[in-house]
């Protein structure tokens, strides 16, 4: 039987900066690394943005979660198979993060829109709220209060 070591999602996204911006300040996530755009020789890589410098890819990490974004055109360079129509956003479904405090997280949401639930019939508050290039991130926490 194989084993999985990891999973990690590889987003398809309009402008690295702008993505790795929001998943830094929203969802606090680190660096792992930055890829410039062009070859992918050793200086090309940064482990923060750089002011000026375009990015084609990007990995992200919180914890053991990994994540990883993929500037458009270069997805479709690397990605063959990828169906040409595919744009930013396309996913049919939502990332679920649950987080120890809905309340807490809600604080670093500033502006952003978001949509918020009523406790679930499975005991979680959740919200949802859309990242830059459209995909639906649900955050959820266990409700205290909840008894099933």
């Amino acid at each position: 039987m194989s084993t999985f070591l990891q999973l990690t999602p590889n987003l398809m996204v309009r402008n690295i900066t702008e993505s790795v911006t929001f998943y830094t300040d929203i969802l606090e996530m680190e660096i792992i690394y930055l890829i410039r755009s062009g070859n992918t020789t050793a200086e090309n890589f940064d482990t923060s943005l750089q002011e000026d410098v375009k990015y084609q890819y990007v990995g992200l990490s919180k914890g053991d979660f990994r994540l990883a974004l993929q500037e458009q055109s270069n997805m479709f360079e690397d990605i063959q198979e990828l169906d040409p129509g595919s744009k930013p956003g396309f996913f049919a479904g939502t990332f679920y993060i649950e987080v120890p405090s809905l309340e807490s997280f809600k604080k670093r949401l500033g502006g952003l829109e978001f949509r918020e639930k009523d406790t679930t019939w499975y005991g979680m508050q959740e919200l949802y709220l859309k990242d830059p290039n459209g995909y639906i991130l649900c955050i959820g926490s266990k409700d205290a209060n909840f008894s099933s």
